[in-house]
């Protein structure tokens, strides 16, 4: 029997198959690629794949925010706290994440307002330096609240980023970015796109590890395990 799974097909040219932290399968395939082919590829990894929902299962989880004075958040890869202000009005952030008392049922709601406001600030700004300095165009920019994809790029050139990127040290954030810039010259993942890549960011594998193996900290709803590693 064939395991469940999420299928995304885009433009890339390999399978690629990922065990997500809740133990549910994504396979991403070519647009064209035949249903029984991907289906065969399921089949010959189900050693791996069981192996992977294994580690997930007993992987310790964080435990889920309550959104109280106390809690700690990832701020550009940062821990800063939640903490009472009476005379803060709405969210404040100053090195801590400040709510006076009658805002404290919204808190989640207003620091993800705090994250999304940031991003779509901080960004744009980010992606047009680039741009600019490498030469490279394109056409609209998305924020989005993706969980588990923190950048894309369309066909057109659109270009998408999860607002979670906040969360992460501005060196995640300026690779996710530079990676998505060079989708928009390959489409694709490509020798040539890699090469590009490196071009123009030399140390790029570094943090694309960094974000695989932390990415999943960088959650609103989770507490986080405490000081994110060296990047």
């Amino acid at each position: 029997m064939t395991a469940a799974y999420k299928l995304i097909r885009s433009r890339r040219r390999s399978l690629a198959l990922i065990v997500n932290p809740d133990t549910t399968l994504t396979i991403r395939a070519p647009l064209h690629l035949a249903l029984r082919d991907i289906e065969r590829f399921l089949a010959a990894k189900a050693d791996w794949i069981a192996s992977k929902q294994a580690e997930a299962r007993t992987r310790h989880l964080p435990t889920l925010r309550k959104f109280v004075p106390g809690e700690l958040f990832y701020v550009f890869g940062n821990l800063h706290p939640l903490e009472i202000d009476n005379a803060a009005r709405g969210l404040v952030f100053d090195n801590a994440f400040r709510l006076a008392p009658p805002s404290l049922p919204r808190a989640r709601e207003l620091i993800q307002r705090w994250y999304q406001k940031q991003a779509r600030r901080l960004i744009p700004a980010r992606i047009e330096a680039f741009a600019r300095q490498f030469g490279l165009e394109y056409t609209k920019i998305r924020i989005t609240s993706a969980r588990t994809r923190w950048g894309s790029c369309t066909s057109r050139n659109v270009l998408s980023f999860s607002w979670r990127l906040v969360m992460a040290p501005p060196i995640i954030m300026d690779y996710v970015i530079l990676h998505e810039l060079a989708h928009t010259v390959e489409h694709n993942h490509s020798p040539r796109f890699w090469a590009r890549v490196a071009a123009m960011m030399p140390d790029y594998e570094h943090h694309r590890k960094w974000l695989k193996r932390h990415g999943q900290h960088l959650d609103l709803d989770r507490l986080p395990h405490g000081e994110l590693p060296p990047h």
